[in-house]
């Protein structure tokens, strides 16, 4: 039988990868992640109600995907691909594309910063204001991480995490959908940067907040077929 392949008797077992992930409490002790530590970083990434609910169900779909994940680990890499297939669906649901053949999902990306529909103040990395630095002492090259979060209304104005995400998750799409496939550590990450994205994407706008550009997509050149 292949070894990939679960028995029926350890359907139930958690993947042997699982098992050997650590936790540090508030003590700084160090114990085994269990079933419940995975089921509630799951349950915490979710979308908002008013996200469509097809969106919704979509997320939800990849979100189970990555739970059952602890019982046969490489599921980590199935959900995580059909995560990013939902932000694309969403920005289509958003910007009103109906056409199946492009834009791509870079462009999408792209048109909905241009349309004021994302920006830095909808994530988590943006919001914290992390710096770091780095220095000698003798032999030994340390970082030094420091926070000092920037006002949201600051935020709303900045689109320089977003402009990275426009490269970044086509670039890693791609690397799941059309490369080789991997075995990813941390799929929590970009699940959360997924569920900010498309939660940002579909909250109310106050008035003045949106770009005055036309929320669906119109004519469009050459490059907003492209990625």
């Amino acid at each position: 039988m292949d070894e990939l392949f679960k028995q029926r008797d350890d359907l139930f077992e958690p993947d042997y990868i699982n098992i050997h992930w650590l936790k540090r409490p508030a003590d700084d002790t160090e114990e085994p992640v269990v079933f419940d530590d995975w089921y509630a970083h799951i349950s915490l990434i979710r979308l908002s109600e008013s996200v469509p609910r097809e969106i919704r169900e979509q997320f939800d779909t990849a979100r189970n995907t990555l739970l059952y994940s602890w019982f046969s680990y490489r599921l980590r890499t199935v959900g995580l691909l059909y995560s990013y297939t939902v932000v694309e669906n969403a920005l289509r649901e958003r910007l009103q594309v109906k056409s199946k053949r492009g834009p791509g999902l870079g462009a999408l990306l792209r048109k909905a910063v241009a349309n004021g529909l994302l920006n830095d103040s909808g994530f988590c990395v943006p919001r914290a204001g992390r710096q770091q630095s780095f220095k000698h002492e003798g032999d030994q090259l340390t970082c030094q991480v420091t926070y000092d979060p920037p006002p949201l209304s600051d935020l709303r104005h900045r689109t320089t995490y977003v402009s990275q995400l426009c490269e970044s998750i086509p670039r890693l799409r791609n690397s799941l959908a059309h490369g080789e496939p991997e075995l990813f550590c941390d799929v929590l990450a970009p699940l959360m940067v997924h569920a900010a994205l498309i939660n940002m994407l579909f909250e109310p706008h106050e008035p003045g907040r949106q770009n005055e550009h036309s929320t669906a997509w119109g004519k469009s050149n050459k490059s907003d077929v492209e990625d």
